[in-house]
């Protein structure tokens, strides 16, 4: 067996992203410059180049962000019809202007 070979089994890859979600791989709050109008993050203004971090693991695990959040549920990812109210794509998290984008790994 390969990790070619078993792109077909599409559950291989929904594991892997749902751990990644769950477990990120970095611990680092995600770097992010607020654009040239400024913006308001929990009514609180903040001036143009303003540097902020978004946490991976409270953006994952937000309820706001994914159905059942703190459950790993490797389903979400297969059009499982209990996660088709997601608030969000899976393969994509929006936060403000920013959107970030789930790793590619070639897994189907």
């Amino acid at each position: 067996m390969t990790l070619a070979s078993t792109a077909p089994l599409k559950i291989i890859a929904a594991i892997i992203y749902e751990t990644f979600r769950m477990y990120a791989p970095i611990s680092i709050a995600l770097p992010r410059m607020v654009h040239r109008d400024g913006a308001t993050v929990e009514d609180t203004c903040m001036p143009q180049d303003t540097k902020i971090g978004i946490s991976q693991f409270a953006t994952y695990r937000s309820m706001r962000s994914f159905t059942n959040s703190e459950e790993c549920a490797p389903a979400r990812l297969l059009n499982d019809t209990t996660y088709t109210r997601q608030a969000l794509n899976p393969s994509t998290i929006l936060i403000g202007h920013a959107q970030l984008h789930r790793p590619k790994l070639g897994l189907g």
